[in-house]
């Protein structure tokens, strides 16, 4: 019985959270109890899969869903327009179900691993996250009066948490995850900070902070596999640098 709850979970799970969305757009005062629901629910999931497996990572990757439909659910909030909030919905609880059904094969080992590979899937989900953890943080900032040193409280533990969540996936020992952790998130909490006070479109911000991210995990990555050469370096920040452009030359500044 804890097996069949445990595999259908991936399907019924981003079902209700698409629901409870749809409900958050008739009823938005409502939110706490709907996060609430959404938090509760995947707790549980998240709770029967440790008991069936005893691994403690699992709780890593609770705490890392929690994040996802936390933020998911404040990104919802912050859209005006009507069929924006549909296909945003729709898209957040596709990847919510990704995530699920990497993290069943993951830890089962199951045939499909190549398919719904955690790492890889991972790597792109981290990527939205921190943009839309950033678009939130910045509209707070801008349009609800969010004090900036709390924007960079949450944006700090947030970063960290997926960040170890990558790195132990990847097979990093603790020590060294903790380290390289540590240092990006520091990292990019100060880019963040400086960009608080930037006068350009939050998406273009949150953006910069996204490929950044993406610049320094994918070299710590390399680091750790003993990959990186010289090349590969300038390869990526050579990317960098011509995304950063493209950005700021497409940007609207204030």
């Amino acid at each position: 019985m804890i097996f069949f709850l445990i595999r259908i979970a991936p399907i019924i799970l981003p079902l209700v959270y698409l629901g409870l969305l749809r409900e958050l757009f008739i009823y938005p005062d409502s939110w706490p109890v709907y996060l609430t629901v959404a938090v509760l629910i995947n707790l549980f999931y998240f709770a029967i899969l440790f008991v069936r497996l005893r691994r403690q990572r699992v709780w890593l990757a609770c705490i890392y869903s929690i994040i996802f439909l936390s933020i998911g659910i404040a990104s919802f909030m912050l859209f005006s327009s009507q069929s924006i909030i549909i296909a945003f919905s729709i898209f957040w609880a596709a990847c919510y179900a990704m995530y699920l059904e990497s993290i069943f094969n993951y830890f089962y080992r199951t045939d499909k691993r190549s398919i719904f590979d955690l790492k890889n899937i991972s790597a792109y989900l981290n990527l939205v996250l921190v943009f839309f953890l950033v678009a939130d943080l910045l509209n707070f900032y801008v349009f609800l009066s969010l004090d900036w040193w709390w924007a960079l409280l949450i944006s700090i533990f947030v970063l960290a948490v997926i960040l170890l969540d990558r790195f132990a996936f990847l097979g990093l020992p603790r020590k060294s995850n903790l380290v390289y952790s540590a240092v990006i998130t520091l990292v990019l909490s100060e880019l963040l900070g400086a960009l608080f006070f930037w006068p350009s479109s939050i998406y273009v911000l949150s953006g910069i902070i996204a490929i950044f991210y993406y610049f320094f995990v994918s070299l710590a990555t390399l680091n750790w596999e003993k990959k990186l050469t010289r090349k590969l370096f300038w390869q990526y920040f050579i990317f960098v640098i011509v995304f950063l452009l493209i950005i700021l030359g497409t940007a609207k500044w204030l």
